[in-house]
């Protein structure tokens, strides 16, 4: 009714596993009943609620030998049933020949659960790593003695769209050995000022771990994996939700 006689066929093909021709001819017979009759005029097709008699036998001999579209057809043929109500009436009749009978969903359908079914995967690998980077930091930080450094440098990074973003070099002292801290967390304009002091994590059995007391040196990566991550997870169940609904 919407003109869609192309997605109409694809929908067919896609759905039954047919050939092109037979969703082609399966369309234009539904074409033709809606230029025969127009909705004002159309009478009401009294299609029958279970087939019976030599029509359920031959819908059953066809379905045995896996000629599912042969039996719409011969449905709609004999009863005048709409393609809707043919097809419920042989898969009624499927149920009982086919003990493993499930109603096929579509490419549509389909493609949704697809989707859906990827984006928890990248979602559950980059929650986990969110997790996992986590719980790692806090026990290196629970492991570590807290010290004042101070910023001698701001090291510059020239970005692909050619601005410059600076990132803090500390130097402080540890156990009596002075040391330098190189941060790789950027930014513009920079977050610090040469000579300003400020504090760090310095690990006690891993003294190359240092991560400066900020939220950004802590906690940037964590809250970059969640937030993709939850996005993932969201777009995954909206997918999984939508490819339910779609048949």
């Amino acid at each position: 009714k919407s003109g869609k006689k192309l997605e109409a066929i694809q929908y067919l093909e896609d759905t039954f596993q047919v050939s092109n021709d037979e969703a082609r001819s399966l369309v234009d017979a539904v074409e033709r009943e809606q230029e025969t009759f127009s909705n004002e005029e159309r009478p009401p097709l009294a299609a029958p609620t279970v087939l019976t008699g030599d029509l359920r036998t031959e819908v059953m001999q066809l379905l045995l030998v896996n000629k599912k579209m042969e039996a719409i057809k011969l449905v709609r043929a004999q009863t005048g049933a709409p393609l809707k109500a043919a097809l419920d009436l042989v898969e009624e009749i499927e149920k009982e020949v086919n003990p493993n009978f499930k109603r096929t969903s579509g490419c549509l359908g389909g493609g949704f659960k697809v989707f859906s079914i990827f984006f928890f995967v990248v979602s559950f690998f980059l929650l986990g790593g969110a997790g996992l980077t986590y719980y790692y930091e806090e026990q290196s930080i629970n492991n570590s003695d807290l010290i004042t450094g101070k910023v001698i440098s701001l090291e510059p990074s020239n970005d692909s769209d050619g601005t410059d973003t600076f990132a803090p070099v500390v130097n402080y002292v540890w156990k009596g050995e002075e040391r330098t801290y190189r941060s790789t967390t950027y930014s513009y304009p920079p977050a610090y000022d040469i000579g300003e002091e400020v504090e760090l994590f310095v690990n006690r059995d891993e003294p190359e771990k240092v991560y400066l007391n900020t939220f950004s040196d802590r906690w940037l990566t964590v809250t970059i994996l969640a937030g993709i991550g939850g996005f993932f997870l969201f777009f995954a169940v909206f997918l999984s939700f939508i490819g339910r609904k779609v048949k």
